[in-house]
């Protein structure tokens, strides 16, 4: 069923503006390693939120749903030039730190917030897959472990449900307005205006029809079932822009982290048992020259890890990619004025499968190196805290 959608701007320069800027993955290692430092000053409720979130580290190579970075992107792409560090600070000592709790942190707790609806129904559909009766024949009736890409599968589906309204309204805000609200309100001011204008440019709801050739009695349940669907319509239909190729976005996320975490569990595994086999084989102790005193992990069984983590990244862009790259395709032929097509026709206008794909070996030189590096350092956080 096609749903109305929202109105991105027409500004010539939101797809650059769009464009993934490598130096948004640098910038996330650089926050997820002063998170390390920090971390380390947290006692009484904070470690165990800590032993939390280290629990599973593949959340670092989790795909955010909204880039933090937006604001400082579009301001350095006004001013011809790139959001990288010496930008970001140079923006800090002319405007203060505020503009950072304005319109970097709100951001940040979005993406936590989605995260945490993701690998909560990951961790719970994997607990009751363990606890089941068909758990031996998941985890050791195939070649590979089923469970973690069914858990996988399911979390997704649930994740694009709150994922969906915040990419839609990410792409319907004005990069221009963006940028001149930074000081004024902040991001969040802007998306709730944004909000507003999309929930009050809806139609009028439409009024009750009763049912005709139908059971004459109005008590009767054909009449109550008609009466309950009109009212929930009436209710949900204002939030169909926010909803607008939710199906897309379903696909995407749940096939996406099907193989995200199918990938990262099963090649963690196994290249955990090549580390031991080798060990084995050269007769050395499993846990002999741990890479840093307090742990256990030695630097094979860390890059195994690591490894899994970027493979993991990589399976998800894979279904990702190709998709937001057609996407986008449709998306800006209908702000140039061309009729919306089909995903299919957009598709073949690109040059199919071989071009689809292309410029993906850089989307994986964003998103790997900075999490592998990060995961290489929660992996022994998590080592040091203990279970």
């Amino acid at each position: 069923m096609e749903v109305g959608h929202l109105n991105p701007s027409t500004e010539p320069d939101v797809v650059a503006a769009e464009k993934p800027d490598a130096s948004a993955g640098v910038l996330a290692g650089f926050a997820r390693t002063a998170a390390f430092q920090g971390s380390l000053l947290v006692t009484g409720f904070g470690k165990g939120l800590l032993k939390w979130w280290f629990k599973m580290p593949v959340k670092l190579f989790r795909p955010v749903a909204v880039n933090p970075y937006m604001v400082f992107q579009h301001m350095a792409h006004g001013r011809g030039t790139t959001a990288d560090v010496r930008f970001m600070r140079r923006v800090i000592r002319e405007e203060g730190v505020g503009v950072v709790g304005r319109n970097f942190v709100p951001l940040l707790l979005v993406n936590s917030s989605i995260g945490a609806v993701l690998f909560n129904t990951y961790a719970g559909v994997m607990h009751t897959i363990d606890v089941s009766p068909i758990a031996e024949h998941v985890h050791g009736g195939m070649p590979i472990d089923l469970a973690p890409v069914v858990s996988g599968l399911i979390a997704g589906a649930v994740q694009s449900v709150f994922a969906t309204p915040v990419d839609n309204l990410q792409r319907s805000l004005d990069p221009k307005a963006i940028v001149a609200l930074r000081s004024n309100g902040g991001i969040i001011a802007l998306v709730i205006d944004t909000l507003r204008s999309v929930l009050s440019s809806q139609p009028e709801p439409k009024p009750y029809i009763p049912l005709k050739n139908a059971h004459a009695s109005p008590n009767h349940y054909t009449h109550r079932v008609h009466h309950l669907r009109h009212h929930v319509h009436n209710r949900v239909s204002p939030l169909k822009p926010l909803y607008h190729n939710f199906r897309i976005t379903c696909l995407k996320d749940s096939v996406g982290f099907a193989l995200f975490f199918g990938v990262f569990e099963n090649m963690r595994d196994f290249g955990k048992r090549m580390v031991l086999r080798f060990q084995d084989w050269q007769g050395t102790e499993h846990h002999s020259n741990p890479i840093m005193k307090g742990v256990t992990i030695t630097g094979p069984q860390a890059l195994a890890v690591v490894g899994a983590g970027g493979l993991a990244g990589m399976g998800f862009q894979a279904v990702g990619y190709p998709i937001d790259r057609i996407q986008a395709e449709i998306q800006g032929r209908a702000q140039a004025g061309h009729v919306r097509e089909s995903w299919i026709h957009a598709y073949n206008r690109i040059g199919g499968f071989r071009e689809v794909y292309r410029g993906i070996g850089a989307q994986f030189v964003r998103v790997v190196p900075a999490s592998a590096v990060g995961l290489f350092v929660f992996e022994m956080v998590n080592e040091y805290l203990g279970p």
